[in-house]
């Protein structure tokens, strides 16, 4: 490859770059549609001591957390996309899946917040009680931290399953459990990119919250990917052009004697008429 051809419209850096503003536009979306915008908006209000605000800003808080769901759904589906080299147009692809998963998003994220917020609220008043455990608490918050762990994982497959798949909420949840639970190194792997990419904003610079989580959705739905086509009908999992070698491949093998004798017979007609023609 020349370096005319790296850098020409169809090379791997005008690819990469595609790529990138493709991730850094999915991003963008996610951050205003999905709810993180809002919340950082309604958090920096002054609410001062007015219990009234304070209820409003939580209940405001609450509402745009919900919108996670349809969100991250939503990010999955545009950049699933561009994971598996399809074609994609981000804003298009996002907002159909947004629309489509919207109010099933909400209800799956509704979910998943009233068990995170009971559990984590259990794991704070045994560590706050702990003297009042004693011996138990080695026995409780060893299966409140393995749940917690569960939930989180389970929170990782379920969106992109839900851009994915056309699933009720009961299988959505359990399925997500299952495959996180099933394909763990995966699991795990994906855990600890989404640990790296918490920390980016928070532990970094809030400006990360970008380009960061594009990333992740990118490169998580790669790896995703390869678990989903374990679950996938064969048509469903290859690109087309693998779907048209696999047709002429199948034509090859079941076409009949007799229809391959006339073809070749003829293409033999065809070449003798222009030798014919040539000898003349």
């Amino acid at each position: 490859m020349t370096f005319k051809d790296v850098f020409s419209i169809e090379g791997p850096f005008a690819r990469f770059g595609t790529a990138l503003f493709d991730m850094i536009y999915t991003d963008f979306l996610w951050l205003i549609l999905g709810g993180p915008a809002a919340i950082l908006v309604v958090r920096a209000l002054p609410v001062g001591e007015s219990g009234f605000l304070l209820a409003l800003v939580w209940i405001l808080t609450i509402a745009a957390a919900l919108h996670l769901g349809p969100g991250t759904s939503a990010a999955y589906a545009a950049l699933g996309k561009l994971a598996r080299k399809e074609d994609s147009y981000i804003f298009k692809d996002f907002w159909k899946s947004y629309q489509t998963n919207y109010k099933q998003g909400l209800i799956v994220t509704l979910i998943l917040g009233v068990i995170g917020v009971v559990l984590f609220e259990a794991m704070w008043v045994t560590l706050e009680y702990l003297e009042l455990f004693g011996f138990m608490f080695y026995i409780i918050f060893p299966i409140q931290c393995f749940a917690a762990a569960e939930l989180v994982i389970t929170i990782i497959y379920v969106y992109p399953l839900l851009a994915r798949f056309d699933m009720t909420t009961k299988e959505l949840l359990k399925n997500a459990l299952l495959m996180a639970n099933k394909h763990l190194p995966t699991s795990l792997l994906l855990l600890a990119m989404l640990a790296g990419t918490l920390y980016v904003p928070i532990g970094l610079n809030l400006g990360g919250v970008i380009v960061i989580f594009g990333i992740y959705f990118y490169l998580s739905a790669m790896l995703l990917e390869r678990v989903f086509r374990n679950y996938m009908a064969p048509e469903d999992v290859l690109t087309p052009e693998e779907s048209e070698m696999l047709g002429e491949k199948t034509r090859e093998v079941t076409e009949s004697d007799e229809e391959k004798a006339a073809r070749a017979k003829e293409r033999q007609e065809i070449i003798d008429k222009y030798t014919k023609k040539l000898n003349k």
